[in-house]
């Protein structure tokens, strides 16, 4: 990108970015200040294999999202400027206007609190003792939990070991490349998942809400093509179906979305972490109109098939 020996690339670290644009006033990001960055439809998210004990409970599940720093994590992903997300939805205003008429939810069940004490509270309620190795342990097993990984990533995995382990938790990372770790994820062999994205939604909440739907869920060792987390909820299943039968922004989906966001709230099989922040640099050195947000035409990815779009709309630049 420094030396316009490419036209473009699917991401650039923020910092890596703002070094390149000192080099080359050719390259732009999608805003022009700040981060430069787009927010990705996909948030950040950690699931559970919600079919493996103890992370078949709620409160054990919840137990983790105390425990887990979610404004640091944001932070240490995108050069200090995180956005914790509280639901498993893009920032996009169509989707979040979804969660600001719900908001007494979201106040009620506080899933961006960050309290390891009440973290440890839970645990201790389940019978478990703390050891002189700083861990917890029940019947003499300590509680452990094996987290699936990309090889490639470092900087979210340690941070989530080192949430866990702060509260007494053993987390032990196991990094695969990536096609292994995508074999791994949908036939379950996790016991929390921590790389990775669980994509739906972008205008109204039905594809968000069918990803983890009761009809995918099939046995540990089997591929699941969504719901990896093999969570089940006979209420959430007839909601969803009730809302796939109306017409998209129907006023008995908002009621509808209501009663699956609480169950949601009240279960977490997912966890939401942050707004994923991507610079997707493109320099207009031989090419002119890429997509930014002042020129808002299409997404700027280049690693979806839509990028066509990109490619019949840019210009020479001579």
């Amino acid at each position: 990108m420094t030396n316009n020996e490419v036209d473009g690339e699917p991401q650039l670290q923020i910092d890596t970015f703002a070094d390149v644009l000192t080099k080359n006033p050719d390259v732009i990001g999608w805003t022009t200040d700040g981060t430069h960055a787009w927010i990705d439809p996909c948030p950040g998210m950690l699931g559970f294999n919600t079919t493996r004990a103890p992370w078949d409970d709620k409160d054990m599940r919840w137990a983790v999202n105390y425990a887990l720093n979610k404004q640091q994590i944001g932070d240490a992903l995108s050069g200090g400027a995180g956005i914790p997300s509280a639901y498993n939805f893009p920032d996009y205003p169509a989707l979040q206007s979804w969660l600001t008429e719900n908001q007494d939810l979201l106040d009620k069940y506080g899933p961006l609190t960050f309290d390891p004490a009440k973290a440890k509270s839970i645990l201790e309620s389940k019978g478990y003792v703390m050891g002189s190795d700083g861990f917890y342990a029940k019947d003499g097993k300590t509680l452990s939990a094996d987290l699936l990984v990309k090889a490639d990533q470092v900087i979210l995995p340690s941070l989530i070991v080192q949430d866990l382990q702060d509260v007494g938790i053993q987390a032990i990372p196991k990094p695969l490349a990536v096609a292994a770790y995508y074999a791994a994820a949908n036939n379950g062999e996790f016991d929390i998942e921590t790389t990775h994205v669980d994509c739906g939604s972008v205008v109204e909440p039905y594809a968000e809400l069918n990803t983890l739907h009761g009809k995918w869920v099939v046995p540990e060792g089997q591929h699941a093509n969504q719901n990896e987390w093999r969570w089940k909820n006979e209420e959430y299943d007839k909601i969803v179906d009730q809302i796939q039968q109306l017409a998209p922004g129907a006023p008995e989906e908002h009621e509808l979305f209501r009663k699956a966001l609480e169950i949601r709230l009240q279960e977490l099989p997912i966890i939401s972490l942050s707004q994923q922040l991507r610079v997707v640099p493109y320099t207009t050195k031989y090419w002119t109109n890429w997509p930014t947000k002042e020129n808002d035409y299409h997404h700027p990815p280049n690693w979806w098939m839509n990028f066509m779009i990109l490619v019949t709309n840019i210009k020479a630049a001579q």
